[in-house]
């Protein structure tokens, strides 16, 4: 009866991780969604003033493009922590990584190699690369079937 209220390590350190995880994003989502709004006000500025200021414009709606980008990723990441926490007793269930949060898991050991803002994500890759073992070692699997085939 009581062992029922204990979880194993991986699903608390996970259910953590993702807890932080979550926190950081929506607070580097917000600085970013500012910094796009300061840029837009800057380009309305600039196109305002009718000066020949074209090539500063153009590099303010860059540096935009690459703001909602970068966000639009957070945005992933999170949907990705999202799925992981829905199917995290199916994951304690089985041993290898279930195929429902298989894309997840690898995509966020992927992300935590660039995601510098979010240092919470390569714990989790840690945590995931313990448990599943490394991903890299399923492409190189994969790499050698397709040379096999062609």
């Amino acid at each position: 009866m009581i062992c029922c209220y204990f979880k194993p390590k991986f699903y608390k350190k996970c259910k953590h991780l993702i807890k932080f995880i979550k926190i950081r994003l929506n607070i580097q989502r917000k600085k970013k969604n500012a910094t796009v709004s300061f840029l837009k006000t800057d380009i309305v500025e600039i196109l305002k003033t009718g000066q020949e200021d074209d090539e500063r414009a153009y590099k303010k709606v860059e540096e935009i493009l690459e703001y909602r980008q970068i966000i639009a990723s957070y945005d992933l990441i999170e949907r990705f922590c999202n799925c992981i926490s829905s199917n995290l007793t199916l994951m304690l269930k089985q041993r290898e990584c279930p195929e429902e949060c298989r894309e997840a898991v690898y995509s966020l050991i992927y992300a935590a190699a660039w995601v510098r803002k979010v240092p919470e994500l390569k714990d989790l890759r840690a945590l995931f690369t313990r448990r599943y073992g490394d991903p890299v070692d399923v492409n190189q699997e994969f790499e050698l079937q397709f040379k096999l085939e062609f």
